[in-house]
């Protein structure tokens, strides 16, 4: 079994890969906190399951975030796993985007990631168990240009989460952090705007984007093989690659296929 435990959690549940998630959990018995600031979605996720329970919450906010996983824990029990997918992804150039800007959507993809830690993983360590998986991703390492603010917070998730996982490496806690390349969902279509990436555009238009679907069955294979840091397709392996064997290069080609 992938998703392991009686009581799981998904942040940025109301669509894309943490709606499917919360789903897959469900769909296992689990008792599921479905998190997201869309208010909507997550009703409209609930009706149709009556053991996923939808809780409102504002990830960037540690008091927040602590209240409600405080909520969450006296009414279905002790989080057994849980999974960060909540995140942001506007695209324009670096300079055309205000700072205070930047520094929400570092609040929100990077502070979401703390807040979730610090407010589940301590008790996970009190029973010395239990799963977490963090959503970093390839544009943190694979950069792109006008995806900067975006790319910097996925460089910041993905740095935090392999620490913690060598500082934690001696306790029982399963940490993943996953890091898949462009996935089509409703995440994406916040990068294709008249400002965002042109290889992003081409790429949806094309159906060359990773299939939801597909990015799951990954992320359960990962848990059910003890992975720590999982690209989940070849693609995501590759850019990986390329990145540490041959950064010219690839900056080459990302930046003629945004002309």
């Amino acid at each position: 079994m992938s998703f392991k435990g009686s009581v799981g959690l998904v942040t940025g549940a109301s669509s894309g890969m943490g709606k499917i998630i919360a789903e897959r959990m469900a769909k296992l018995g689990m008792q599921v906190a479905a998190l997201d600031l869309n208010e909507k979605g997550l009703n409209y996720l609930s009706r149709n399951h009556n053991n996923i329970f939808p809780c409102v919450c504002d990830i960037s906010s540690f008091e927040n975030v602590s209240k409600v996983i405080k909520e969450i824990e006296e009414k279905l029990g002790q989080i057994d796993c849980a999974v960060n997918a909540a995140a942001i992804m506007p695209a324009e150039p670096i300079l055309d985007s205000m700072p205070n800007e930047t520094m929400r959507l570092m609040q929100i993809n990077y502070g979401g990631t703390v807040n979730i830690a610090h407010a589940i993983i301590p008790n996970m360590l009190k029973k010395n168990s239990g799963q977490i998986v963090f959503f970093g991703s390839i544009a943190g390492q694979v950069l792109n240009t006008g995806l900067g603010t975006y790319s910097a917070t996925k460089s910041a998730v993905n740095t935090y989460v392999e620490i913690l996982q060598h500082e934690l490496k001696e306790s029982d806690i399963h940490i993943m952090l996953v890091e898949p390349n462009a996935v089509n969902t409703p995440l994406i279509d916040q990068a294709i705007g008249d400002r965002g990436p042109k290889n992003i555009k081409q790429s949806k238009k094309t159906g060359r984007l990773a299939n939801p679907e597909d990015i799951v069955d990954a992320i359960e294979q990962g848990l059910k093989k003890k992975k720590e840091i999982l690209f989940p397709n070849s693609e995501a392996r590759i850019l990986n690659l390329a990145r540490r064997f041959f950064p010219n290069a690839l900056w080459s080609i990302i930046e003629r296929s945004n002309r």
